[in-house]
């Protein structure tokens, strides 16, 4: 079935999940998870290590340590700025201006740094609609991409979700019967899997 709506998760799709800016935020991530737990760098790493591996959604992993989302959105996402580690892409640019698929996000970051990331990336103003995983009830963006088919009056076949994590962004999305698209340097016999958004662009494996 043709594809309609591309719903792109944000960071480590649209960007390199290796890059600076990545790597800063989970610096950031570590420090908070310190202050607010009052603990040495040693044991941060050793929790850092092993909560993504009992709670995938982060979120979910933070409520367990008796932490805050909404500080977390507060005191680590919306502190940092994008501008001073990522640089405009011009292929990814040029695909959202020419390509006429609609597009939307579905973001576990805050409003504040998404709006500033996407300024970055000159993309704001090409979704449709931008939806943010903190104020979901579940925590869960098939929550995100059941509200944006119904809004955008889409079946779940016309809906291709990309992102870079499984658990996070592909599996809530091909449980409702969207398409989907990994964004991984591994392939993934059980996702379309491309290595970074430039070879999602050359590949239009969205299709």
């Amino acid at each position: 079935m043709q594809t309609k709506l591309l719903i792109f998760d944000q960071d480590g799709t649209l960007y390199s999940r290796n890059s600076n800016l990545m790597k800063y935020t989970r610096l950031k991530t570590k420090k908070w998870i310190a202050k607010e737990l009052n603990i040495s760098d040693e044991e941060v790493e050793k929790i850092y290590a092993e909560l993504p591996i009992k709670y995938p959604n982060p979120y979910l992993g933070f409520m367990s340590l008796g932490c805050e989302v909404s500080d977390y959105m507060s005191q680590v996402f919306d502190k940092i700025e994008p501008q001073d580690f990522l640089e405009f892409n011009k292929e990814l640019y040029m695909f959202f201006k020419n390509n006429n698929i609609r597009k939307s996000l579905v973001t576990m970051s805050s409003k504040t740094y998404t709006k500033k990331l996407q300024s970055c990336l000159k993309l704001y103003d090409f979704y449709e609609s931008i939806l943010y995983v903190n104020e979901f009830k579940t925590y869960n963006k098939k929550e995100g991409y059941k509200m944006l088919a119904k809004k955008l009056n889409v079946s779940y076949p016309e809906i291709c979700v990309i992102g870079d994590s499984i658990e996070n962004d592909l599996k809530p999305a091909k449980d409702i019967g969207c398409k989907t698209v990994l964004i991984s340097e591994h392939v993934n016999n059980e996702y379309r899997t491309v290595k970074n958004i430039e070879e999602f662009i050359r590949k239009r494996a969205y299709e």
